[in-house]
Parts: C-alpha cells; structure tokens; sequence
C-alpha cells in the first residue's frame, strides 16, 4: 500500500507520538459498529429481544452496564434511554428474524451485517453512513482481497484515519496516487524504518500491537467489510459481480 511513502515526514512523527506516544491508542473512523467488548452481531439478537420485552439486560462488565455500551456504541440503543431500541435497533431484529439470523450462530454474520447496514444507511445513521463513505474510500484504491485477507490493513487504516494537531495520516495517504498493496510486514518494516526519533519509534511499536491484538480477532469486522462491499455493488448494480464475490470469500475464523 506504500504507506511509508507519505507517512515519514516529520509532521507523521508529531501524529503517531500524540496518538500513540501514551499507551492509550483510540481508533479514528472505524469499519465496523463494534466499538468494545462486542466483536460481532452473534450476542445482539438474544439482547435485543430482552429490551424489546422490556426486560433487564444481564449486568456485564465492571460497572455492569458492559453490553448497553457495545449495544448503544453499535447504533441499536438509544443513548439517553435506559435499554431502549433504536429505529436501527428495531429493524435489525426484525431484519434478522425475516432472514432467520436472530441467533448466534456465525453461520448467520454475513447476513446479519448487511441487514444492518442496509438500514443503518436507509436510516441515515451518522455512524454507518460514515463506515460506508470510508470504506468505498478503501476498496477504489486497494485490491479488495488483499484488504479482506490482510486484516491489519483493515485496523491500522481506522487508526490513520483520524486527526491530531492539524494532521491525518490517512489525508497523505489518499493524496498518493494508487499504488499496489504490498505485505504488511513489509510495507510496516519500510515505515519503522523511515522514522527517525526514538519517541516515534516507540509509538509506532505501541500502534503496531494494538493493531496486531484486534486483527486476531478481527471476524466481525472482516464480515462487516464484506457486508458493506455488498451494499456497493447493489447500489451500482453489479449483481453478478456480487454473486462472484460470495463464491469466492474465504470466511474469517474466529
């Protein structure tokens, strides 16, 4: 992907040491709705169902309230009401038990993924809306398969996508004319290596392991790519093209 091209200069050593420099390395525009504890739709249909009946969600989490922050982080909570269902809440579920994927079987991802963003982009949700425009911004520029083979792109794309002090990586990035996807081994050691403070240095090390960790789990967020690759091809009507695409996909583990 030839990042290290536009990400050398000084003002990305200034970015990855304020975003990475203090442990704390926060994602910027995210690929999926997954934003805690919650790495997949499988849980939401049994929770969902208990806030439509109005029940109680189990308390998980330290302060108990774990799994209305992924719901709510996931767009399917209201988030100034106690376990309430949002529009895209509400036709989520209905959208899964119509597909028969209000359950938890991973067999049933791929479809609960698009049902939401389907409805997450019909509702105008902010958030979907968002994941959407960047990830066309994703598959325009770079090999699709490498990208869905290849999850660590996937994560250290969200986390260059953010601003600090004035500078987004991911602005560089897009202003370089399209170069092919490289290995990401090889394109991170061409990067460390262009970095010349120890700080940067040191905070790259940090961005790289919180980009390994969640790329070892990264099922719900490789489906989630598949689902929003989806909804781009119907919205140009590529249908056949769609209908390649399942055949050849290599689902993710775990």
């Amino acid at each position: 992907m030839n990042w290290s091209d536009p990400l050398t200069a000084a003002a990305f050593e200034r970015w990855v040491v304020g975003v990475a420099g203090t442990g704390t390395v926060r994602q910027g525009q995210r690929l999926d709705p997954f934003a805690t504890s919650m790495r997949r739709f499988t849980p939401a249909a049994a929770w969902l169902e208990v806030v439509e009946h109005g029940g109680a969600l189990p308390a998980r989490g330290g302060s108990g309230v774990q799994i209305q922050t992924d719901l709510r982080g996931a767009g399917l909570l209201e988030p100034d009401q106690p376990e309430t269902l949002t529009d895209l809440g509400r036709q989520c579920l209905e959208g899964w038990r119509h597909a028969g994927v209000d359950n938890a079987d991973d067999a049933g991802e791929l479809t609960r993924s698009v049902v939401a963003v389907v409805e997450g982009v019909r509702l105008g949700v902010p958030l979907y809306l968002e994941m959407l425009r960047f990830w066309k911004q994703l598959r325009t520029r770079y090999p699709l398969e490498t990208l869905l083979d290849s999850p660590e792109w996937l994560y250290l794309a969200s986390y260059l996508n953010q601003e600090h002090d004035g500078y987004s990586p991911w602005r560089a990035v897009v202003a370089q004319q399209h170069e092919p996807v490289l290995d990401f081994n090889a394109e991170w050691a061409s990067l460390v290596a262009g970095l010349v403070t120890a700080d940067a240095t040191a905070a790259a090390d940090t961005l790289r392991q919180r980009v390994d960790h969640f790329a070892s789990r990264s099922f719900g967020r490789v489906v989630f790519c598949m689902a929003m690759e989806l909804h781009v091809l119907a919205e140009t009507g590529e249908f056949q093209r769609a209908s390649e695409r399942l055949a050849a996909w290599r689902f993710p583990r775990g």
